[in-house]
């Protein structure tokens, strides 16, 4: 027999049953942000590197590296990922969250298992 806190958790409202796969797909969007997009779009638009299109047409391969080779080197600005700032915090704190979230849901689906409620 299940009893009232057990049927309290079976039927719980949607914003709390839901809320840790959105904390993880928040979590998931924002490390790829931060270690994949921006590096890339900082890379493309914020770098300096000249381009083969910008070489005149006709050159021999030999002529084209002596151009290459006289330019300027590519400057690029580095992005500097924000989710590392003071020591990786960020990634420490939602490990946590995330990590006794996740915990605590396998001790409600353990409770629900042993008391038949089926739910999810």
């Amino acid at each position: 027999m299940a009893t009232n806190k057990e049927l309290i958790i079976a039927h719980e409202p949607m914003y709390k049953k839901l809320w840790r796969p959105a904390l993880a797909w928040t979590y998931v969007t924002i490390v790829v942000f931060d270690f994949l997009i921006a590096p890339v779009m900082m890379m493309a638009f914020f770098g300096s590197a000249p381009s083969a299109s910008m070489l005149p047409p006709g050159l021999t391969a030999a002529e084209y590296v002596e151009i290459l080779k006289a330019l300027p080197p590519a400057v690029y600005h580095a992005w500097d990922p924000l989710t590392l700032k003071a020591g990786g915090f960020f990634h420490i704190t939602m490990g946590a969250v995330l990590g006794i979230g996740s915990w605590t849901r396998g001790k409600e689906k353990a409770i629900r298992a042993e008391n038949g409620i089926h739910s999810d």
